[in-house]
């Protein structure tokens, strides 16, 4: 599979690329310039809504998969 580079539109995404390989298999919130992860969905939960009462934004919220994880889209075909 070809790697495509994208290019950072935010402090974020670009924090958020720099780290990319760290955070396989988690779930990640990137508030400027730090990374915060969870396991689990209830723990992204609450790591979410500490992020937002600290920096009164909310945070770029994403899961990274592991290598060779498989990813379905749903596709609503209604």
């Amino acid at each position: 599979m070809k790697k495509v580079k994208a290019e950072p539109v935010s402090i974020e995404h670009k924090t958020l690329l720099a780290q990319w390989d760290n955070y396989k298999g988690k779930i990640v919130a990137v508030a400027g310039n730090k990374v915060f992860a969870a396991k689990t969905g209830k723990q992204a939960q609450k790591m979410i809504r500490e992020i937002e009462k600290k920096e009164n934004k909310p945070p770029l919220v994403t899961y990274i998969p592991k290598a060779d994880t498989l990813i379905l889209p749903f596709i609503n075909l209604k």
